[in-house]
Parts: C-alpha cells; sequence; structure tokens
C-alpha cells in the first residue's frame, strides 16, 4: 500500500511539473507551491510509516513470549493502523483536491 501510494505521489509530482511548464499561470502560483509542499509532506509521512512497519517487523521477529511485551506490541500495531489509516484518508483527499485543480487548469 505504501509502495504504491509513493508511485502516485510520485506521479502527482510530474503532473504538477508539466502544469509549471505548460499551463503555468502566475495566479496559480500560490496553489502550485502549496501543492508542491504537500507533496513533499506526504513523502516524508510515508517513508516515517516505511520506517514504523521496518521497526515493527524487527520487534515481532524477537518476541519473547512474555505477554506484558506481546500487549504493548499489540497496541503499536493498532495505533500504526489507525495512523496508516487516517495519513491514507489525508493523502486521497489530496490527491483529489490536486486532480481537481488540474482539471479547471486544463479547462
Amino acid at each position: 500500500m505504501l509502495y504504491l501510494r509513493m508511485e502516485e505521489n510520485l506521479l502527482m509530482k510530474n503532473m504538477l511539473a508539466d502544469i509549471l511548464k505548460n499551463n503555468f499561470d502566475n495566479n496559480c502560483l500560490e496553489q502550485i507551491e502549496e501543492f508542491q509542499n504537500n507533496f513533499i509532506n506526504e513523502e516524508q509521512v510515508t517513508n516515517a510509516l516505511r520506517k514504523e512497519i521496518s521497526e515493527l517487523q524487527k520487534l515481532s521477529s524477537i518476541l519473547p513470549g512474555d505477554p506484558i511485551q506481546e500487549d504493548q506490541f499489540d497496541k503499536k500495531v493498532s495505533k500504526f493502523s489507525h495512523d496508516l489509516k487516517k495519513s491514507d484518508l489525508h493523502f486521497q483527499a489530496l490527491v483529489s483536491s490536486f486532480l481537481k485543480f488540474r482539471h479547471q487548469r486544463s479547462a
């Protein structure tokens, strides 16, 4: 899922670059900069989530069978799952907003 998000984010950045090349309008500069910053932030969020997955995988391989540590691990996984869903909703809203903006520029 995160790999696909990285690919989609890259695609959105390329589309933004195309807007700058082909349909640049100085009146849209502020919006373009905001989208660019948002795409950069999404890349950072995705990288942080990937790092979190890696850490959870390492932890899962060394769980000693201690119920307390397993419970803490389960809580971390649950929090990660919540954070992932929340960030995915945010990213999809960003993509939708950008595609609407792009459509308005090409109309």
